[in-house]
């Protein structure tokens, strides 16, 4: 077993309950986002289909509803997540906390950075253009012996 040293400070993410896209009519003003807390945070417009999940578009905000609530008025994404393959479509939200004394700003950019390099190293097709270049090294492994232990292909930063 291999560890690795932690040497930052912890990012908190505090998920709430995802809101089924179903259910919301996208020509009116959306109740549910009162609900949303007017604070940092993360939010993914996704889709779930059988037992796999697929994230469609991975946004951060300042003021999360209001952000979210410009997000659900805004024609190109939800013609995106309303076109999207099959499935049920969600959106979830996570506030971010953290030790009052850091820069909220730069760790925010560093979820989000984080977040969508992952959903695209899986092979997920988000709608964003924001971060989407990618400025590393693809490693691919190839070969008939090759232990499923990671992704065929993965991305390694070079920053």
């Amino acid at each position: 077993m291999s560890s690795f040293e932690i040497t930052g400070t912890a990012i908190n993410l505090h998920w709430s309950e995802c809101i089924d896209l179903s259910n919301i009519d996208f020509s009116k003003h959306h109740e549910v986002i009162n609900e949303v807390p007017e604070t940092y945070g993360i939010y993914i417009f996704w889709r779930q289909y059988g037992e796999k999940h697929e994230c469609l578009y991975i946004g951060k905000s300042t003021n999360l509803r209001t952000r979210i609530k410009t997000q659900l008025n805004a024609r190109g994404l939800i013609e995106h997540v309303k076109n999207a393959k099959r499935g049920k479509k969600f959106l979830s939200y996570a506030e971010l906390a953290m030790h009052p004394n850091c820069n909220f700003d730069d760790y925010l950019d560093k979820v989000e950075t984080f977040f969508i390099s992952e959903a695209l190293s899986q092979g997920h097709a988000l709608y964003n253009q924001q971060k989407t270049k990618f400025y590393g090294n693809p490693i691919v492994s190839h070969g008939d012996d090759y232990p499923n232990i990671f992704e065929n292909t993965m991305y390694m930063p070079n920053k």
